[in-house]
């Protein structure tokens, strides 16, 4: 851990190595358009490391308290997918679609929603889309085969559990180049984790 990352910011540093590894695997190009479904901390994070490399990025939660978090320090555009459409905001910002759409809420049943908001089609003229499951899945995920096959997408599967991932988090936070203060909303001895667990269950 760098001397200049205080150990409350390095107690990120694991948990937000999958969007630096799940970043790394699709290669962001300057000014692709990122869709970023979830905003929790992995998702507010990956959203700041697309914009890091320069990424225009979209990001959707159905929690305001996390979509106006995003909107302050981690999006370029910030949605409650409760009130405003994905696909329809999506393709407003570009026709084509998304260049990348990340998935960090778990859940199984968004691969139709991201289906229709990634690029991509048949012809070899056409730039395609990626897809990166950011979320842990306890679910299985059903992928319609003909809309993925149409778009000739790539999909990626970042683990979280990376040692170089976790390295270059480090050093990104060392160069202040993330916020990660400003998405800490308690800190806890490790005696208190009982009492922690309880709030984030109830709340």
């Amino acid at each position: 851990i760098p001397d200049e990352v205080s150990n409350i910011k390095a107690s990120m540093g694991g948990v937000t190595a999958t969007p630096v590894v799940g970043r790394n695997l699709t290669d962001p190009q300057q000014g692709e358009l990122v869709l970023i479904l979830g905003q929790g901390m992995i998702g507010q994070m990956a959203a700041q490391l697309y914009r890091d490399k320069g990424a225009r990025v979209i990001t959707a939660d159905i929690l305001e308290n996390r979509v106006a978090i995003s909107h302050k320090i981690s999006a370029d555009i910030a949605i409650n997918s409760s009130e405003v459409d994905v696909v329809d905001t999506v393709h407003r910002e570009q026709e084509a679609g998304a260049d990348i759409v990340v998935e960090c809420t778990g859940r199984s049943d968004t691969m139709p929603l991201m289906l229709r908001a990634v690029r991509g089609n048949c012809s070899d003229s056409e730039k395609t889309g990626k897809i990166s499951m950011q979320g842990y899945f306890v679910n299985p995920i059903n992928i319609d085969f003909h809309s993925a096959h149409l778009r000739r997408l790539t999909m990626s599967f970042p683990c979280g559990f990376d040692v170089a991932g976790t390295r270059e988090i480090f050093g990104l936070m060392a160069e202040n180049r993330l916020n990660v203060a400003d998405l800490i909303t308690h800190e806890w001895s490790v005696d208190q984790a009982p009492e922690a667990f309880s709030l984030m269950l109830s709340n």
